[in-house]
């Protein structure tokens, strides 16, 4: 009779819990409202006083006159007491009738009080309607069998709300657990426990702890401004969290720790302060139809994890990733919405296959879904909305059926076999994405690809191709001996063009302008040559060369960059002739950590930067060039040695034409005209030499007598210095070059004519570009001048 009745209690329990559905949460601010006095304060007035109540076996219930006959119809009461003590108000033990503790007020000292009510070895207890408050605990229960705890207010407990250790088919249903020291609900090494409908928040610890638990369920329960967790679980099995509500607290909303086939259905996760759910060192667990949105951290979380099915929940504007994934293994995320997180919308990191499919993501800060070491991923029919795909250094990732708009697909390689996916039938901005792998002496004309991709190709040339609004406009990785040439990047978030790990590969007639990052990105490479190329207007530097060897860049042109217009970065035997850099938001042309370079007949000016900034560069010539009007220093070395500096025109910078700082040594600088400059030289390094073989400076502030003497701490000298007869050129650099060329012939006013056309086209061009946010191709005739010495 008794075990039917348990088992209608647990149908009908599972019958009315849509019905606790729409009990509505109590909302933020009626429960940030709830105060540590807000105690009931009538209790200890409206109930009989009563001295605490000890019961240890059956025959005590009738011995002490407790109403009731102990049975599941008429079961012993203890109702509508009041008791305060410092010790259990209520403690009993080793009983199986069936009792009733109802609306009783129990409360003391927290620091010296036991528990509001203890049962230990008992079956079949009911307490409902219950006030605990200022005890050690509220209601604890060891070793009990299907006891029920139904309607009770614990509050300001020093430690647990409530404990249940060692217990089985227990319920718990509409409790308040507020402001406990420890934790709100804490169960140990028990099973088959519902816990329904109950409120825990401002507890010390978490909201609901389970540890070494097997088939709970959990549901309709809220947890708000927990100083832990909402909800911990570790290690338990084959349990359910349905229709949860987690908010506000201080660390994760849920998380699972060495658990076990454990399902989380509609619940909502926000505004905690590390990850809505967080999952670790767990199998088969299924979250499917939540909603994490506006937590501080992630909005889910896994690591160290196995066989977790995340379906149908909404990942939405968390603070972090929208999910994080690491190193876990066979990940499925199927139908969910990944949107407007702070980093990725999902990443996944040193974790092996894994699946995506049918995926809905959009406009999270960096990329849709970034896999990091991870090999055999898949990821298919989804759609990206201003989010891509990135690859980092993962081996056989599968990609198809994707619809991507505003971004693409990145893949960023150390070897060759990260470089090597099945890629086929995605679509970037309504044209097909194209991934050519292991192919060669072929021609693309690329109109009809919204992004290419090469990798491991030989003798393949790229014509035509107009890569916008992608995530790197076009990438070539591994290959050799590629060609590309009238093609374009422009407005893409990552690099416009990036080329790595490859040799002898050429970019003739090719533009990159206003990308997130650089226009040209090079990294690895050998002998690559650049012609007629432009990067302008990019977020980063114009081109940037790193690790290269080899590289020739002729009659290209960087203007208006963030950065610098050519940076040149731990790379050997490049030559940079007939360049044009100019407007660039740092230097001009860069060289760092470099050797054995030649830089001539540049055009370097107006930049905010130093004309031609050089750190820790050795054995580089720089001859013939021009930097002037640029915010900075015409010339920069720092920690510089064996350089040579001949026959540039190094004018009109706003501080110093030459600076030498300390740590630069045995450079030789001479042949230059300097002038104009706010300072024209300073050397503070070692052993710099300012003449060679006879043969100084011109130098606007020489006064034609004697030795010119450098400022700075080397003490050097110029022993063959010339004066610059025209004084200081203060007139704007595209005038003062025309004057220039004018005083060097004889037949002035046709030669100014000349000149003046090419000054004009080039100046019209430049501001046709920025009106229209266009890339024109126009002349690109140089002017070739030299000052005039009289």
């Amino acid at each position: 009779m008794e075990f039917s009745r348990w088992q209608a209690i647990v149908v009908v329990t599972f019958l009315i819990l849509p019905l606790f559905q729409s009990v509505t949460p109590m909302p933020l601010s009626q429960e940030s409202s709830i105060t540590q006095t807000n105690i009931r304060e009538d209790h200890s007035e409206a109930y009989t006083q009563h001295a605490p109540i000890i019961i240890d076996s059956k025959s005590d219930w009738k011995d002490q006159g407790w109403p009731g006959e102990g049975t599941e119809m008429n079961p012993y009461r203890i109702e509508n007491l009041n008791i305060t003590d410092t010790g259990n108000c209520i403690n009993i033990s080793n009983t199986n009738v069936h009792f009733l503790v109802n609306s009783c007020y129990l409360s003391g000292t927290p620091e010296k009080a036991k528990h509001a009510i203890h049962l230990q070895n008992v079956s079949y207890a009911t307490i409902k309607g219950c006030t605990g408050s200022l005890k050690n605990r509220g209601i604890v229960l060891q070793s009990c069998h299907k006891c029920s705890i139904e309607k009770n207010d614990l509050r300001l407990t020093n430690q647990s709300g409530i404990l249940i250790n060692n217990s089985t088919h227990c319920y718990l249903l509409e409790n308040t657990v507020l402001s406990a020291n420890a934790y709100g609900m804490h169960f140990e090494n028990s099973t088959q426990c519902t816990i329904a409908n109950n409120l825990v928040s401002r507890n010390l610890y978490d909201g609901i702890s389970i540890a070494r638990g097997d088939r709970f369920t959990l549901a309709n329960n809220s947890a708000y401004r927990n100083v832990r967790t909402g909800y911990t679980l570790q290690d338990v099995s084959n349990s359910v969290l349905i229709n949860e509500t987690i908010s506000s607290n201080s660390d994760e909303g849920v998380m699972l720790s060495e658990c076990d086939n454990v399902t989380i259905t509609n619940c909502t996760a926000t505004f905690n302060n590390y990850a809505g759910i967080s999952i670790s060192s767990s199998s088969n667990i299924e979250v499917s139809e939540n909603t994490q949105i506006d937590n501080r951290g992630n909005g889910i979380s896994m690591y160290d994890s196995s066989s977790i099915w995340i379906n149908d929940t909404d990942v939405l504007e968390n603070e972090g990733d929208g999910m994080m994934i690491e190193y876990c293994e066979a990940i499925t995320v199927a139908g969910s919405s990944l949107k407007n997180n702070e980093y990725t919308g999902m990443h996944l990191y040193e974790s092996t296959n894994c699946t995506i499919q049918n995926i809905y993501v959009r406009t999270n800060v960096w990329d849709g879904v970034y896999v990091e070491r991870s090999p055999y991923c898949t990821i298919t029919g989804s759609k990206f909305i201003i989010n891509g795909i990135g690859l980092y250094r993962s081996e056989q990732a599968e990609i198809y059926d994707n619809t991507i708009l505003g971004s693409g697909l990145r893949i960023s390689a150390n070897q060759i076999s990260h470089s090597l996916h099945d890629v086929h039938n995605n679509t970037v901005n309504s044209k097909s994405l194209g991934y050519i792998a292991n192919t060669e002496d072929t021609t693309i004309y690329a109109e009809s690809y919204g992004q290419l991709i090469l990798a491991n190709c030989t003798g393949v040339t790229i014509s035509g191709g107009e890569f916008i609004n992608t995530s790197q406009g076009c990438t070539v990785a591994f290959s050799s001996l590629c060609d590309i040439m009238h093609t374009e990047a422009r407005n893409n978030t990552h690099h416009g063009f990036f080329l790595h790990d490859s040799t002898n590969c050429s970019f003739q007639d090719v533009n990159s302008v206003f990308n997130s990052y650089e226009g040209f990105y090079l990294r690895d490479n050998i002998g690559t040559q650049f012609q007629n190329c432009e990067a302008d207007d990019n977020g980063w530097s114009g081109f940037y060369i790193r690790n290269g060897d080899g590289a020739r860049f002729s009659g290209c042109q960087a203007t208006r960059n963030s950065d610098a217009g050519f940076d040149v970065y731990a790379s050997t035997n490049c030559v940079l002739e007939r360049n044009r850099a100019w407007g660039n938001g740092d230097n001009g042309i860069e060289f760092a950590t470099s050797t054995s370079c030649e830089v001539t007949d540049n055009h370097v000016y107006q930049n905010s930067g130093h004309g031609f900034g050089l750190s820790s560069t050795m054995w580089t010539l720089f001859r013939n060039n021009t930097s002037a009007n640029n915010n900075l220093n015409g010339f920069n070395l720092y920690d510089c040695t064996q350089c040579i500096l001949q026959d540039n025109t190094i004018m009109n910078n706003d501080r110093m034409g030459v600076q030498i700082w300390m740590g630069s040594d045995n450079n030789v600088i001479f042949a230059n005209d300097i002038h104009g400059n706010s300072q024209n030289a300073e050397d503070n390094g070692t052993d710099n030499s300012w003449y060679e073989s006879g043969v100084g400076n011109k130098w606007g502030d020489y006064d034609g007598e004697g030795y010119y003497y450098i400022p700075g701490s080397a003490g050097s000298i110029d022993v063959y210095p010339e004066g610059f007869s025209s004084g200081p050129d203060t007139f704007p650099f595209e005038v003062a070059s025309v004057l220039r060329v004018v005083a060097l012939v004889a037949t002035a006013g046709i030669v100014a004519a000349i000149v003046g056309k090419e000054v004009y086209e080039y100046r019209s061009a430049s501001e046709s570009k920025k009106e229209e946010h266009l890339l024109h191709q126009y002349n690109r005739t140089e002017i070739g001048w030299r000052p005039c010495h009289i």
